[in-house]
């Protein structure tokens, strides 16, 4: 209920206001007295905490300034742990007006419209650096224009102005600073040991001169030359002299060139293959991300390039990978960190797979010239879903259905350069029975059919166009080609497990899964209530993404195993409910949010492959080489072991003291 207003209560309202006036103007006179519009010195000294953070902020900022203005040699000269900093130019200068307007706060030229922030082509912007540097250090500049006879020198010293007059110097900038952080005590007290400072200015420059391969960088530490680029814009070249690489060494480094003109994406990149150990690091900091002549720390690109190089290094390997990325300033924000290091993107998705398939067609690409297969194994289809006839194999009698492995057919004789086909060989019996006959297979691998289009209704030229021809096994373990380069080494299981890898890959993301129906479902019986609650929450998934389709016997309430995804063989080494299992712990580890497909692919991979021991007939090393080289990225397994080693010819000429092979024995060129 309301209370009543009365009289009395009205006249104690208008004595209390009567009141507030004078301690409203008492506690303003103290606020007054505490609240004080900052010095421009002391603003500059705060906002240089933001700018310069240590000494390679500067080196950073004044290298770019210098860019900016137009610069094709800058020269930078580091001393006294990176306290006293000089950065020389051959860029536009500055006349005497534009020098004094140059150190004041939020000064650039570089932006005159907020519409320019939208589209941004220059390294600076923000016109904080030049002011937040000279508030916190002994700071020298050299300027002069081709339009002036003399040039100007102007000296600040902790934000405050001490000379400036008129001095001969060359067309250009010189930006000398001394004592960094001598008037802020803390900043100084929390830099790192000199020898830090000083890797990461080298670092620093580094990726400056990695952005600008057109320029003429060099940096000198303490008086001695660290490196110094030419700035002829090669990317390679600018590689070896930034890092000190042999040139030599550096010439195999991979190089591609990529481009979509539809978005406006252009993509260069230098990068090591798989092949190439000493170019592989355990640090993410092998990978250098460049755009728009920017060096960033980019989620989106660091990603790309894990994602190109997957399934093909060990786990923890990161092979050099740099990235120079150019695409329209408007579809890019460089606006996000104070220094410009991280970025944001308007198509962050089409950006990742646009440098991914850049990497990886390199990769492909380059693949087959580095062993000497060409034309024809390019010809070859990237890996497809299986179709029900493919690799066909025989339903699962038993888990422990023995494959016999000398029951493969005879290696067939050779005629002429090149093995005849072995279903041109009457006498040869099928490599596999029928996938429905509901026998146990009897051959080693009942996958490997014979190579198709080599029968005898086939082109004659059809072997004459490989550029590789299988002459035997080695120890059961490594089948023995020759090729265009020498002699081919293969590791059969590796080979295998790549192929293997990438079907799992195709059929995981392929609309519907191509699975090998079970004559004789198998109980799953040996699964532990764990597994079974596992393969309960996820039946779906299984079946849909994987290919086991698992059902519950209603009677008994028990699981059976009714289909297996067809890619996987009849092996004695693993069944198909070892191959569920492992799925199975994967998904009660992660879950399927989480699963690392990645691993998991490569597990089963590893289990479902050729293996080491196993004695391959001719067709059989034949298929196994095909499908290896039909792979998307044959260069590795999915665990990163390389899968073939080529002994050139000019190394065995070499060794047995010959000058050069017949041209009558080359058989494959």
């Amino acid at each position: 209920m309301m209370a009543t207003f009365h009289k009395h209560h009205l006249q104690e309202a208008l004595t209390l206001l009567n009141t507030t006036p004078p301690s409203l103007a008492e506690e303003t006179e103290a606020l007054a007295s505490c609240i004080q519009i900052l010095p421009p010195e002391l603003v500059n000294r705060i906002a240089a905490g933001e700018v310069v953070e240590r000494p390679a902020s500067v080196v950073k900022e004044l290298v770019e300034n210098a860019i900016d203005a137009g610069a094709s040699s800058v020269q930078i000269t580091i001393g006294n742990a990176g306290n006293t900093i000089r950065i020389a130019d051959n860029g536009k200068g500055m006349n005497p007006k534009e020098v004094q307007l140059a150190f004041l706060n939020h000064a650039t030229s570089k932006i005159k419209h907020a519409e320019d922030l939208d589209a941004i082509f220059t390294l600076g912007f923000r016109g904080e650096a030049l002011a937040s540097i000279s508030a916190i250090s002994k700071l020298s500049c050299y300027t002069r224009t081709q339009a002036q006879p003399d040039g100007v020198q102007l000296v600040i010293e902790g934000g405050k102005l001490c000379h400036f007059h008129p001095i001969g110097c060359s067309i250009g900038t010189v930006m000398e600073v001394d004592d960094l952080f001598f008037n802020t005590p803390a900043r100084l007290k929390f830099l790192k040991s000199p020898k830090t400072e000083v890797a990461q200015i080298e670092e620093m420059v580094q990726g400056l001169a990695l952005s600008h391969p057109n320029v003429q960088l060099s940096l000198a530490i303490n008086e001695k030359l660290a490196f110094k680029t030419d700035g002829q814009d090669q990317l390679k070249q600018t590689v070896s002299q930034v890092f000190g690489w042999q040139p030599e060494s550096t010439n195999a480094l991979l190089e591609t060139t990529f481009e979509d003109p539809l978005s406006n994406l252009k993509m260069r990149a230098v990068f090591a293959s798989p092949a190439q150990e000493s170019f592989h690091k355990r640090t993410k900091k092998a990978w250098w991300m460049l755009l728009n002549g920017r060096t960033v720390r980019c989620a989106i690109l660091a990603t790309a390039i894990k994602k190109a190089f997957e399934g093909l290094v060990p786990h923890g390997v990161y092979p050099f990978c740099a990235v120079w990325l150019e695409m329209p300033a408007t579809e890019v924000d460089v606006n996000v960190h104070p220094t410009k290091k991280e970025v944001r993107y308007a198509h962050s998705e089409q950006i990742f797979k646009f440098v991914v398939g850049g990497i990886r067609r390199a990769l492909q690409e380059q693949f087959h010239a580095t062993y000497g297969l060409h034309a024809s194994m390019q010809q070859q289809p990237v890996p497809q879903p299986l179709e029900a006839h493919q690799h066909a194999y025989p339903a699962f009698a038993t888990p422990n259905t023995r494959s016999d492995f000398t029951s493969a057919p005879p290696i067939p004789q050779q005629s002429g350069m090149f093995w005849r086909s072995p279903t041109e060989q009457p006498s040869s019996p099928q490599p596999y029975p029928s996938s429905n006959s509901g026998m146990p297979t009897q051959t080693a691998l009942a996958f490997y059919e014979p190579l198709s289009g080599t029968g005898p209704s086939a082109s004659p030229n059809t072997l004459q166009q490989r550029q590789w021809r299988v002459i035997g096994q080695l120890f059961n373990t490594y089948v023995l080609l020759e090729t265009p380069k020498g002699l081919m080494v293969v590791d059969q299981h590796i080979a295998s497990e790549r192929w293997c890898y990438e079907q799992l890959v195709t059929q995981s993301t392929a609309e519907k899964p191509v699975v090998q129906p079970l004559l004789n479902p198998i109980v799953l019986d040996v699964l532990s209530a764990e597994q079974m609650a596992i393969l309960a929450q996820y039946q779906p998934w299984l079946k849909e993404r994987m290919g086991f389709d698992c059902q519950r016997n209603q009677t008994d309430n028990l699981w059976l195993l009714c289909s297996v995804p067809q890619l996987y063989p009849n092996r004695k080494t693993i069944s198909p409910v070892q191959q569920l299992e492992a799925v199975l712990e994967q998904l009660a580890q992660t879950g399927e949010a989480e699963l690392d497909t990645e691993l998991l692919f490569a597990t089963l991979a590893c289990h479902t492959a050729v293996r080491a021991g196993d004695v391959l007939s001719q067709a059989q090393m034949e298929r196994l080489v095909v499908d290896w080289l039909a792979c998307s990225l044959p260069w590795s397994c999915p665990h990163g072991r390389p899968i073939a080693h080529t002994i050139e010819a000019d190394e065995l000429n070499a060794f047995f003291d010959r000058p050069s092979l017949p041209v009558s024995s080359v058989a494959v060129r």
